[in-house]
């Protein structure tokens, strides 16, 4: 005879693996409550807990602006945090942008990914010729690239 088990009592079960991920899953999810709670209401939403031990927090920030601001904001985090129950002992929280690591946040995957216009060929002309009369050349390879130009056919 077998013996059927709801999938809640499976993972909130303390016996076997499951029970532990479940139960570090809601614990992560306590935390960056927690952590959300005391940020300012502008990157609430752009930022995920990714990971934690007893003195480091690492967050994860939608785009750099929000990286800056987090990294901007954690004397301050730190000194709350260590300051709440929880015996919380941190000395740091790092900070990676989402897009530097391929992670989004729960609900944004139908979000497109962002492409730039093309360069109308005005500005790719205006490009090229900069990129041609500029002596550093890695700021003159980087107008080329942007113009569209073949830096071989660019060097003639």
């Amino acid at each position: 005879m077998s013996r059927h088990l709801s999938i809640n009592k499976i993972l909130l079960s303390a016996e076997g693996s499951l029970g532990r991920v479940a139960e570090h899953a809601m614990r992560l999810h306590d935390i960056e409550k927690r952590i959300i709670e005391l940020l300012p209401g502008s990157i609430r939403q752009h930022t995920l807990l990714a990971d934690h031990s007893a003195k480091s927090l690492t967050l994860v920030a939608t785009t750099a602006a929000v990286a800056a601001r987090l990294r901007y904001l954690e004397p301050d985090l730190i000194r709350q945090l260590n300051n709440m129950q929880g015996a919380w002992q941190l000395e740091q929280i790092k900070v990676v942008i989402a897009s530097q690591r391929g992670i989004s946040r729960p609900g944004n995957e139908t979000e497109q990914p962002v492409h730039p216009k093309p360069f109308n060929g005005a500005t790719r002309k205006l490009l090229e010729q900069t990129g041609k009369s500029v002596r550093n050349p890695r700021l003159a390879a980087a107008l080329l690239k942007l113009s569209g130009t073949d830096q071989d056919q660019a060097a003639e």
